[in-house]
């Protein structure tokens, strides 16, 4: 029922009928006696001025919601609205999610690396130890060179 309220045919079909009370309100303060009547014509111009301004602001209110592309049911809008919420906030997840995979697998292939650089350090054998201590230091790069090669 809020639905139809709220929609354009619904607001529509509720300004129609205050108009028509209204006039009926004009019609009937005719049969009252003068003093009643200035008093009930005048309650009823103020009625007459309020219907106008909620014409007017219906008329607006259509103008910016065809502006930002909305239609006249609020439920569907609202459905379309927390759609694309949703349909963002699972693209940012599947992003999220692609880069956790790249991340795995990069941090996969470093490990591999290092074990590698290890495997392959270990298994070189080291010369010129004891003459890195007792030897020139100046020649220490030179040593470390060859053992690594």
């Amino acid at each position: 029922m809020r639905s139809e309220l709220v929609s354009d045919g619904g607001l529509d079909a509720q300004v129609r009928e205050a108009e028509e009370l209204v006039s009926n309100m004009r019609f009937e303060a005719g049969s009252l006696s003068p003093q009643e009547r200035k008093t009930a014509l005048a309650k009823v111009r103020r009625y007459q001025e309020e219907i106008a301004s909620l014409r007017e602001a219906l008329k607006r209110n259509r103008g910016a919601r065809a502006q930002l592309g909305l239609t006249g049911n609020l439920a569907r809008d609202t459905s379309a609205a927390q759609r694309d919420r949703l349909l963002s906030s699972t693209a940012k997840l599947e992003k999220t999610g692609q880069r956790l995979t790249e991340s795995r697998q990069l941090l996969a292939g470093m490990e591999e690396q290092g074990a590698a650089i290890l495997q392959n350090l270990h298994s070189q054998p080291i010369t010129g130890v004891g003459y890195l201590i007792e030897g020139d230091l100046a020649q220490t790069p030179q040593v470390l060179g060859e053992a690594v090669l």
